[in-house]
């Protein structure tokens, strides 16, 4: 089954959002900074432009077919670039986001910290 999670970035001020089932607003704020140093793993998006999405705090959630562990990871850009349908969805979140021709690819671009799990179903309307 299809997992999505929450990251929360960590350049950039995060925006104010609420998981359902919690009552306090995730923000940067609340990631234990000091396990940073300590990442070893990594998550590789298509396309810098959701990577920065993500780091910039437009794009909240992420789909994957397993289940990530809470905790950092390096956001890592592929080499392939976005996509027609995902460049749409970004674009809805993030206007203003750079052209995807103008980033890097296949490298590290940050670090983000994965907050919690849920079905896509019991997500957020609205969350790209």
């Amino acid at each position: 089954a299809t997992r999505s999670f929450y990251a929360v970035p960590t350049i950039g001020k995060a925006p104010e959002r609420t998981i359902e089932g919690r009552d306090d607003p995730l923000s940067s704020s609340q990631v234990p900074a000091s396990e940073a140093h300590d990442v070893d793993q990594a998550l590789t998006l298509q396309g810098a432009q959701q990577v920065l999405a993500i780091l910039r705090g437009h794009k909240m959630s992420e789909n994957r077919a397993w289940r990530i562990p809470v905790g950092w990871y390096a956001v890592h850009a592929g080499s392939q670039m976005i996509n027609e349908e995902r460049a749409a969805r970004i674009k809805q979140v993030w206007p203003d986001a750079p052209a995807e021709e103008s980033l890097p690819h296949g490298a590290i671009l940050g670090l983000a910290y994965v907050h919690s799990q849920c079905a896509p179903e019991d997500c957020l309307p609205g969350y790209v």
